[in-house]
């Protein structure tokens, strides 16, 4: 897909854009585009499509609007739980999700200040 980029996202209102950046490789789209390089990614604060942040964390409906050279050519809507906040500090956490990804195992995840969300840290 070629030209500019750019995701809207609009929440209750709210609306901001992103640049999304393309081409990264992705073998399991071989298959069906006939080549790897369809790979998209924007970096968003998804915390910033939270409710009204004085009404504390909650869920949000969001509209998501793809645009390219200024044209929209896909749209979805998704439900985003936010915090009340913009930037979680000084939190510490992990949890275990068992039977996950595959029954018998175990995946560990760790909150990771940096990222502002749970990243793998072991699969047993």
């Amino acid at each position: 897909m070629g030209g500019e980029l750019e995701v809207e996202f609009n929440a209750e209102g709210f609306i901001s854009t992103a640049p999304v950046l393309h081409g990264s490789e992705r073998r399991d789209t071989e298959s069906v585009c006939g080549d790897i390089d369809n790979g998209f990614s924007a970096t968003f604060n998804w915390n910033l499509l939270a409710p009204n942040p004085e009404d504390g964390p909650g869920d949000n409906e969001v509209t998501a609007r793809l645009i390219r050279n200024g044209e929209e050519v896909a749209r979805q809507t998704f439900m985003v739980t936010a915090f009340d906040t913009e930037f979680v500090r000084g939190a510490e956490g992990m949890c275990t999700i068992p039977d996950f990804p595959e029954t018998g195992q175990n995946a560990t995840f760790v909150w990771e200040e940096s990222q502002q969300g749970l990243v793998l840290e072991s699969v047993n």
